[in-house]
């Protein structure tokens, strides 16, 4: 794990160009020296944005809006601003994820794995279920996985995206504008990674878990849900729990 300070400012010394209103000069506007962290909240399978994606998978895509944060096919554990109460979490403590493993960012200027900045990447993981391209634990097939500020010059740290996403750190150079809404829960650890639950166990989570989610529209609202047994461990009031043996 990278256990280097996060440092915003290093940004603007590797980016050419970087506008004082663009999302590069806000990762430098964060500060310097914040301690990093390996742990995320389960923010739920939504994209932890209140503006992108909003018309997408019935407003999965919107769920920094508190209103589609609470619907059940997107609910996790802590989202923007608000939280469930014990009693929302309807699948069973035993059965929902609180926090997950992730990554430190790579470089000094990689937001993720930093506790003080909020959102999916820094201290939450987000959208890394039926919804998004950052799709279950210790994803790397995909090469826009999490949407952080700045991901261009991570990716040019590298050597590019390829080479970032066969570290199993891929990032999207497309989330300036509405950054940190979308991130993988990840690990070191071979084939799998921990994850505490809401009764305060402790489990080891495979990387080859089941991830199929299959869903229909109808109008605004998702019909036919069925979810994976990744997904029913993020959400919390689903009504699908998941006994142990399933994972």
């Amino acid at each position: 794990y990278n256990e280097s300070v996060f440092n915003g400012s290093a940004l603007a010394s590797v980016t050419q160009g970087v506008k004082e209103n663009s999302w590069a000069a806000g990762v430098s506007h964060y500060g310097d020296g914040w301690e990093r962290n390996n742990y995320g909240a389960n923010a739920g399978t939504g994209m932890l944005s209140d503006s992108a994606h909003c018309t997408q998978a019935a407003n999965a895509g919107c769920s920094g809006r508190p209103q589609f944060w609470r619907m059940s096919h997107v609910q996790g554990v802590m989202g923007l601003n608000l939280s469930a109460k014990l009693a929302d979490i309807r699948d069973g403590t035993t059965n929902t994820f609180m926090i997950l493993e992730i990554r430190s960012g790579i470089t000094e200027f990689d937001v993720r794995g930093t506790w003080a900045i909020p959102g999916a990447g820094p201290s939450a993981v987000g959208a890394h279920g039926y919804f998004g391209d950052a799709r279950g634990p210790n994803v790397t097939q995909y090469v826009n996985a999490d949407d952080i500020p700045g991901c261009q010059a991570v990716r040019d740290a590298v050597g590019g995206p390829e080479k970032l996403q066969a570290m199993g750190m891929a990032c999207c150079a497309c989330a300036d504008s509405n950054p940190n809404r979308q991130a993988a829960a990840r690990s070191l650890h071979i084939d799998g990674l921990l994850a505490a639950m809401c009764d305060g166990s402790v489990q080891f989570i495979s990387d080859f878990i089941d991830l199929r989610t299959t869903f229909q529209y109808d109008g605004d609202k998702i019909t036919n849900f069925n979810p994976s047994v990744w997904d029913r461990l993020n959400l919390s009031a689903d009504g699908y729990p998941v006994g142990a043996d399933a994972f």
